[in-house]
């Protein structure tokens, strides 16, 4: 799937409301559920990075801005996670600050 998240200046929900678009649909679709739920597509992708085998699965998640602390603004982003094991995996490079949680509350 892809994904585009709103920004926080156009988005109500501050930044957390996206669209979504995958194999099954013809056209871009808004999600009804925030990249924080973990029914959402984002979500439950995410939700992966949270009680894996850590001996057999490689998981990281980069933030210049820390789950808990404050957003800074006044240089370059760099933000993502990636899980994978020796099958399968992903790569998700996002604009979400403080994202994923710390907690697993994805």
């Amino acid at each position: 799937f892809v994904a585009i998240k709103l920004p926080a200046s156009a988005d109500k929900q501050k930044g957390r409301s996206f669209f979504y678009f995958d194999s099954r649909q013809e056209g871009w679709i808004k999600s009804k559920l925030l990249i924080t739920n973990n029914r959402s597509a984002i979500g439950a992708t995410i939700s992966q990075l949270y009680g894996i085998d850590e001996g057999h699965t490689f998981a990281i998640a980069y933030n210049d801005d820390s789950p808990d602390g404050p957003v800074e603004g006044k240089r370059g982003h760099s933000k993502g996670v990636a899980v994978f094991d020796e099958n399968v995996g992903f790569w998700m490079v996002h604009s979400a600050p403080n994202f994923p949680p710390s907690s697993g509350e994805c």
